[in-house]
């Protein structure tokens, strides 16, 4: 059984049925007038003048996806979405702004972009009869709600995310998928989990890059070994740490446009600081997951190996 890239949905073909999910932005102007003002205090970078960088705060204030980043310092569950759809969306039907289409050509969302059909492909072949299926954070849940589960019996799949307006936008993206898999959602802290054995399949992408605490990692990841069924399946992802001068890391530095590197970098880290700098290497992530009881995590990987997903298993 394969995985349908789900580009018939109403959330790609309608363009308003998409922008639907968009997180309300109210503090825009003021959140712009404060990077405009830390951006002049600071004066000119080595690569990019106060003027040029204030042209690119314009830009991005005319997108939703700049918005997201210049209002909440991240990329939120509609934003995550988006740019990890984007390649997926009809074009004949929608397409993004100029500068957005920069935006998500940018390294890290190319590294998403891919991170993303990866998944994807690692959760529909781990898809079988009675199976119980968590996902923490879930996001809008169209990772799991789009699947094919075409012939499957008993496959109960839940979702639990900290923000409450996340679940309620996540409740009516299940809707468009496959409504008769009965999704239960839920607003949890993912530290909070207390389930015992209660999982064959558990996805956790997106949160660890947010958390710089190796032990409260280890801590997290150790829950949701207890949470798995033996030989139960945990998938987890992490962002590598960028390359220095003396060490490329894990990063395949070929593979990587320097251009839209730098770019990603003025972008992403000098204007915005963004949220989830909490970089990991893999040998790092696999250490972590086995301190928590997991053996020989496999490595699935984007082509610069910036954004790797890791599959562990629960002997």
């Amino acid at each position: 059984m394969s995985y349908v890239a789900p580009v018939s949905s109403p959330a790609e073909t309608d363009p308003v049925g998409m922008f639907s999910f968009v997180d309300a932005i109210s503090d825009l102007d003021a959140q712009s007038q404060e990077i405009s003002a830390r951006i002049s205090a600071r004066g000119d970078l080595p690569d990019a003048t106060v003027e040029q960088q204030l042209r690119l705060l314009e830009e991005l204030r005319k997108a939703p996806l700049g918005q997201s980043l210049i209002c909440k310092r991240t990329l939120t569950a509609w934003a995550t979405d988006y740019g990890s759809y984007a390649p997926l969306f009809d074009k004949s039907i929608f397409q993004p702004l100029p500068f957005e289409k920069k935006i998500l050509n940018l390294p890290i969302f190319i590294a998403t972009q891919e991170r993303l059909i990866i998944m994807l492909q690692l959760l529909q072949e781990s898809l079988h009869d009675n199976m119980s299926i968590l996902n923490v954070p879930c996001g809008l849940m169209r990772n799991l709600a789009a699947l094919n589960y075409q012939g499957l019996k008993d496959v109960k799949v839940e979702g639990i995310d900290i923000d409450p307006e996340t679940i309620k936008h996540a409740e009516k993206m299940t809707q468009l998928y496959n409504p008769e898999i009965g999704i239960d959602l839920k607003v949890e802290d993912a530290w909070n989990i207390k389930s015992v054995e209660a999982y064959d399949l558990i996805l956790c992408h997106g949160l660890t890059i947010y958390e710089p605490n190796d032990v409260r990692v280890t801590e997290l990841y150790k829950k949701l070994h207890k949470a798995l069924k033996p030989s139960g399946k945990l998938i987890v992802t992490t962002i590598t740490p960028p390359p220095t001068a003396e060490d490329s890391g894990d990063w395949d530095m070929a593979q990587v446009d320097l251009e839209m590197l730098l770019l990603q970098r003025i972008l992403i880290k000098d204007m915005i600081n963004v949220g989830w700098q909490s970089y990991r290497t893999i040998e790092l992530t696999q250490k972590l997951l086995g301190d928590a009881g997991f053996k020989n995590p496999t490595v699935h990987s984007d082509r610069v190996r910036m954004f790797p997903t890791l599959v562990a298993v629960k002997e």
